[in-house]
């Protein structure tokens, strides 16, 4: 179960701590928050390195080619329709886990959401606010109508990881993802393996 501030506060004052404000907390988690994507951001080069090490030391010919399996996780237990899964949520994230390491490192992982509790904030207060990105701090990258996308997400994948050297041979995604087609956009070697 994920714990946010409001149940951390819960936690705390259920253990006798005196909870600090709820403010407080939400700029701690702010501030650690860009200090955690800082640093999943040198991890994951980290592994990737690690993966053309392993490639390398087992005779690869060129260590930059990495196998992966890629799928996204909907923020909805019900599936609108069935030619078009997730719809309705409101967040999604996409995985590249890698396949050529007993580790199956998570090489890339992308986030579509529509969701922005400040912007809600702000409307509520009587401002005239757009988002995504139409004030500091906003969390949504896509607007409240926008479909979600494992197109999108596979060519921000392919993106991240043709930004490190990384050539994807094969790609295996289940039956209904598209997510395939946004790395043949950015990736220049790729085959897909459906399962």
């Amino acid at each position: 179960m994920p714990v946010g501030n409001t149940r951390a506060r819960l936690l705390l004052t259920d253990l006798d701590i005196p909870p600090p404000s709820r403010s407080g907390m939400q700029t701690l988690s702010n501030q650690v928050s860009a200090k955690m994507t800082r640093l999943n951001t040198i991890n994951t080069r980290e592994k990737i390195e690690a993966v053309k090490s392993f490639n390398e030391k087992g005779g690869a010919v060129n260590p930059n080619i990495i196998n992966v399996a890629v799928d996204g996780r909907y923020n909805s237990i019900t599936i609108g329709h069935s030619k078009k899964p997730g719809q309705a949520a409101s967040q999604v994230i996409g995985n590249a886990c890698e396949t050529n390491t007993k580790h199956k490192y998570i090489l890339s992982a992308v986030m579509q959401n529509k969701l922005c509790w400040q912007g809600a904030w702000l409307r509520g207060k009587g401002c005239t606010v757009n988002c995504p990105g139409g004030h500091e701090g906003c969390t949504a990258n896509l607007p409240v109508h926008a479909p979600l996308s494992e197109y999108d997400m596979g060519k921000s994948i392919g993106t991240e990881l043709a930004l490190q050297n990384v050539l994807i041979k094969y790609a295996t995604i289940d039956g209904d993802g598209r997510s395939a087609a946004g790395f043949l956009k950015y990736c220049i070697r790729c085959g897909v393996l459906s399962d």
